[in-house]
């Protein structure tokens, strides 16, 4: 039997919905293939980005990249060639074990120097240790070989000059910036590689640990795998040939305001003035709670930020917000769920839970803000930041991720007692709080909570081309820039410092 952890070194990001599905990076992939391996110009590659498969908004960002990246490299090419192959390390024994690093590959003439450039969008998060050290190692020792075909094939490895100095570079194809990862010889990538990759390889190999998330969505152990809870009918749909998919109340959220908001989103395009002062409040706040809450220790006076400008997860507020925010908090102290003793025990502070229902074929992501017990029964806590409480007027259980909680809730994906089981809205403002409350088990609320989710559900379900639908929500698109539709901010007289409707959230 061969044993081959793959390494791919890759931003998976894929969209919700054939026959839009593709991978972010593809259409970027393709058109500098055909470049550098096809000898085609940029216009002509530019060109062929657009398919009837790709989404507008993802073929303008594709463009952009492709350009921004070639800029980037022409200007540092350093009299390096593409490498079409593949850089494998591959060791034979009892099972084969093969090593590689996804992105883009350049050596010189004579083989002596090698390459490897990362493609970031710009949105993911900062490339991880393990990942520069594995990059590093598979292009300092690696032999060329092409994509196996069929892919349950080992790679046909051929053999290439050994180079003398490697380096792994990172571009952001936002920007055009690269970043320098590593620049040394095979030995300082060794060492890095026994330092920061070889103990993530041993992880990976292994094979044993189970992370539920989004990319369950198609996993062939759904039916058997513990980390994933299966609640049939959850989203009230019925798959008839749907592929697989994975859905939160943010994607749902999104939609019901701009499907192509929502699918850009999706794909991870780099965003803009994604945060007005309102949300950026909210987030500060909650994350300000988060940290304490994550002690297990109720908040009390001293738990209050002080009386400045502050900060808290990386969101920083200043003058009125910060004031704002700080009285926020100090009314939150009377709601707060860590005044019970029992609650710190079993209590889950921001806890990642994914559902899975069959019947529609689609994996159910959802983030409370707090998790915690009373009794046997399981009590899910949203907190919610406006400096308008009347917003709030209307019944909670119209929120999509609320009405996702009641109903994760009352399918028993959760375990624990099924009376008993509540969601909670706790509303903050700067002059009280407040604290709603939706009972779980009550048929009546659960009747209701199905109804409210799937208005937002039956749209996205159904959706296959994500068109976008132009108007007010475009004066604050995080993803315009990438959206052909966009009217452009002098017909919207654009103001990304204000926003309409200022209520923050914090979840």
């Amino acid at each position: 039997m061969k044993i081959r952890p793959k390494l791919r070194l890759r931003h998976w990001v894929e969209s919700s919905r054939t026959p839009l599905t593709t991978f972010t990076l593809d259409p970027v992939m393709k058109a500098l293939d055909r470049i550098e391996f096809d000898g085609v110009s940029d216009a002509v590659a530019l060109a062929e980005i657009a398919s009837d498969r790709v989404h507008p908004g993802l073929v303008t960002f594709a463009r952009h990249a492709t350009s921004s990246y070639r800029a980037s490299c022409d200007a540092r090419q350093r009299g390096l060639v593409p490498a079409r192959d593949l850089w494998v390390v591959q060791r034979q024994a009892k099972a084969v074990w093969e090593l590689y690093a996804w992105g883009r590959r350049y050596w010189s003439i004579d083989g002596d120097r090698r390459e490897f450039r990362f493609l970031r969008t710009g949105t993911s998060a900062a490339r991880a240790e393990s990942q520069v050290a594995i990059a590093a190692f598979a292009t300092a020792f690696g032999d060329p070989s092409p994509w196996p075909r069929p892919w349950s094939s080992s790679f046909e490895i051929t053999s290439a000059p050994a180079p003398t100095k490697v380096r792994v570079t990172q571009i952001d194809l936002a920007t055009g910036r690269l970043d320098v990862l590593f620049d040394g010889t095979p030995a300082e990538a060794s060492e890095l590689f026994e330092l920061r990759g070889r103990s993530e390889v041993t992880r990976l190999s292994r094979g044993v640990e189970t992370h539920a998330g989004s990319w369950c969505s198609g996993c062939k152990r759904q039916s058997f795998c513990d980390a994933l809870p299966a609640v049939p009918g959850l989203l009230g749909m019925t798959a008839r040939g749907n592929p697989e998919r994975s859905v939160s109340a943010s994607n749902l959220r999104y939609h019901r305001a701009c499907p192509a908001q929502s699918h850009l989103r999706d794909l991870g395009l780099p965003k803009t003035w994604e945060y007005d002062p309102s949300s950026t409040l909210g987030q500060a706040v909650h994350a300000w709670l988060d940290e304490r809450h994550r002690r297990g220790l109720p908040c009390d006076a001293a738990d209050t930020p002080p009386e400045a400008d502050w900060s808290a997860g990386g969101w920083s507020v200043e003058g009125d917000q910060a004031a704002s925010g700080r009285r926020m908090i100090e009314h939150h102290r009377a709601l707060c769920a860590f005044q019970f003793s029992e609650v710190a025990e079993q209590a889950r502070v921001e806890p990642t839970l994914v559902v899975h229902d069959p019947q529609a074929r689609a994996v159910v992501v959802a983030k409370p803000d707090l998790l915690y017990r009373d009794g046997e029964a399981w009590v899910w806590r949203e907190v919610k930041t406006t400096t308008r409480p009347q917003q709030f007027a209307t019944d909670p259980i119209e929120m999509p991720q609320l009405a996702m909680a009641v109903v994760i809730l009352s399918g028993g994906a959760l375990g624990g007692e099924f009376e008993g089981a509540r969601v909670e809205l706790e509303i903050l403002h700067p002059d009280g709080s407040d604290i709603q409350l939706i009972d779980a088990a009550d048929p009546d609320q659960i009747t209701r909570a199905r109804d409210a989710l799937r208005s937002y559900v039956e749209p996205w379900y159904h959706d296959e081309v994500f068109p976008a639908r132009p108007g007010r929500n475009c004066r604050w698109c995080p993803v315009s820039r990438w959206c052909p539709s966009f009217p452009g901010d002098s017909a919207l007289q654009i103001d990304r410092t204000a926003h309409d409707d200022d209520t923050g959230t914090a979840s």
